[in-house]
């Protein structure tokens, strides 16, 4: 296929394929992804969530690129989705029990987690695995 007719595909076919996703979410998140202390969203596997995680999952799988657009109030963030993955509870996915917030957003059930591409940290640890007590082997020595 010619340069020309690629560019001419309909939304979401061959390799200009882009899958956007919206998110509500509150300010305490929002702000921990825009200053690059929070990698990650995590949605409750409903219906809802099953048919999009399961979209951008295969939109990812053919290789082509899936946005997250992060709604809080009137703010907006945009953020490449790298991975998404699927947890049989939200523990497993938070590597701990949700917060009293968490339960009543997630709850313990499955969960689909979103992981975006992050800017680089200057080598800095990921301060998420700072809480869950997982360092990379350099950074313990």
């Amino acid at each position: 296929m010619d340069e020309k007719a690629k560019g001419m595909l309909p939304h979401g076919i061959g390799e200009t394929e882009v899958y956007r996703l919206s998110f509500r979410i509150r300010r305490i998140y929002f702000d921990l992804i825009k200053n690059g202390l929070k990698d990650n969203e995590i949605r409750a596997a409903k219906p809802f969530w099953d048919v999009r995680a399961s979209r951008a999952h295969e939109v990812l799988r053919r290789g082509g690129s899936v946005k997250a657009v992060l709604v809080c109030g009137k703010d907006r963030l945009i953020k490449e989705v790298k991975e998404v993955s699927w947890y049989e509870t939200s523990v497993g996915a938070l590597n701990r029990k949700p917060s009293e917030q968490g339960m009543k957003d997630i709850g313990m059930g499955p969960v689909w987690k979103f992981h975006f591409v992050m800017p680089e940290q200057g080598g800095l640890p990921n301060p998420v695995r700072q809480h869950t007590g997982q360092r990379k082997e350099e950074e313990m020595k």
